[in-house]
């Protein structure tokens, strides 16, 4: 499943418990989910004739740091939940009945579907968002340069 399929999931949940009127074309609605450290994953899309669109991300950020929206402008999903006072400071109304709403199958496949995805299985890599800050202990570090200088020096010793 591409990245893309599964950032559009809770959106197409929305698409399927919002009503009508909340979701007129031009609407933007804007999802999010906890990325820990104080972040949200995030992406916002807007309403059009045939659905949604993706207008931008994937991101992580500070949920202060997403821009406000156009009106009407809804923020979903249990990120939303965690930054509502941010959120409703850049203008975005938060959908109180999907304030604890977390990704689910059901709505991945549909909104893979929506995408035309046929082979669910062609494309499982996942995607990140954020570059990694894993630090490698400083004794296995140790370790791995004393073991490449030995192999550098046994390469040098066959050489000569």
């Amino acid at each position: 499943m591409s990245g893309v399929a599964a950032g559009e999931e809770n959106v197409e949940r929305a698409f399927a418990s919002a009503g009508s009127a909340e979701l007129v074309e031009g609407a933007e609605l804007l999802v999010l989910s906890d990325a820990r450290r104080r972040e949200v994953y995030s992406a916002r899309y807007r309403v059009n004739a045939e659905g949604y669109s993706l207008v931008d991300g994937p991101n992580v950020c500070p949920a202060s740091e997403i821009l406000p929206g156009g009106a009407p402008s809804y923020a979903y999903g249990y990120g939303a939940g965690l930054y509502t006072e941010a959120l409703e400071e850049h203008g975005w109304t938060i959908v109180d009945s999907a304030r604890e709403v977390h990704p689910h199958a059901e709505y991945l496949v549909a909104a893979a579907a929506r995408l035309g995805v046929e082979n669910l299985s062609e494309d499982t890599s996942a995607q990140y968002l954020r570059d990694s800050d894993a630090k490698v202990p400083a004794a296995m570090l140790a370790r791995q340069q004393k073991q490449a200088a030995q192999a550098a020096q046994a390469a040098a010793q066959k050489e000569s």
